[in-house]
């Protein structure tokens, strides 16, 4: 299928096994790309995968972590993920949607 409507897509877990993200995916023969909403105070706990990843905030203040850098991306700021850091980000002061946009690892997207 050459078009996805995110509205129409299923809404589940991305990445449950360290995120507290929820959102719909589609998964290409090599990435993933997902609407991630977070609650306030939520986010996805230290993790790391072997190839890199942007987060670009649509809405909201996101905290994060990469590597020993941490910030704060507001709408507009896409956040780069280089492979094999280590990195986290929570929801601050209210909810959070993003985009990430990440290769699929060994084939597979995020845990869900």
């Amino acid at each position: 299928m050459p078009v996805y409507r995110l509205s129409q897509l299923p809404v589940g877990n991305i990445g449950s096994a360290y995120s507290t993200a929820q959102g719909p995916v589609v998964l290409g023969q090599h990435l993933e790309f997902a609407q991630v909403h977070y609650q306030s105070g939520k986010g996805a706990r230290p993790h790391r995968h072997p190839h890199e990843q942007l987060i670009y905030v649509v809405e909201g203040q996101l905290w994060a972590r990469v590597g020993e850098e941490e910030f704060v991306a507001e709408p507009g700021d896409i956040i780069h993920v280089p492979p094999d850091v280590e990195h986290e980000v929570m929801a601050k002061g209210g909810p959070v949607t993003a985009i990430s946009c990440k290769n699929l690892v060994n084939g597979q997207g995020s845990p869900r």
